[in-house]
């Protein structure tokens, strides 16, 4: 568990390069980052070969370039909606990745940001999403778009629809 908050300061930046390809690195296998940390620094966990899993918090807002490159996460990763800013390469060669979710209709995604994830990997986000747009310019890597719904710019709501097929709406973005 990554805290928030350190003898009564709050943490809300995990630092570049602080865990990946380090000496202790090979026994991290799993990442719950707390609730009130917003930035993931570039590299931060790069080349940790161990880490198989990460739970990202709802606060988050940035994930730096790199941030999880090299990693052995697997499964499903969900991107929250407050995160505005996915960097170039950040889950680069997590080769056992199957499913991103990015609740962000909006969110900058860099560069080759899950070049390498599992191929036929589903994206999920919103119609007209920079999610969608990433799966259209790396159709060449297998990647597959899966729509949660649709998103209304001037009401700032999603109208989500859920795998079991019921219409949610009214959710604030």
């Amino acid at each position: 568990v990554i805290p928030a908050n350190i003898n009564g300061v709050a943490v809300e930046t995990i630092s570049a390069d602080i865990f990946g390809s380090k000496p202790y690195s090979p026994s991290l296998k799993g990442a719950v980052i707390s609730e009130g940390i917003k930035y993931i620094g570039s590299g931060a966990f790069s080349g940790a070969c161990n880490l198989t899993r990460v739970s990202l918090p709802k606060s988050l807002r940035n994930i730096g370039a790199s941030a999880f490159a090299e990693t052995n996460i697997a499964g499903e990763i969900i991107i929250p909606e407050n995160v505005t800013k996915i960097g170039a390469n950040a889950f680069v060669s997590c080769s056992k990745i199957s499913a991103v979710t990015i609740l962000n209709p909006n969110a900058k995604i860099g560069d080759f940001a899950f070049r390498g994830i599992m191929r036929g990997a589903t994206i999920r986000g919103y119609e007209g999403s920079t999610a969608q747009q990433y799966c259209k310019e790396n159709r060449s890597a297998g990647l597959k778009f899966e729509s949660l719904g649709t998103v209304d710019a001037e009401k700032d709501t999603h109208t989500r629809v859920r795998a079991v097929g019921y219409v949610e709406e009214g959710i604030h973005a």
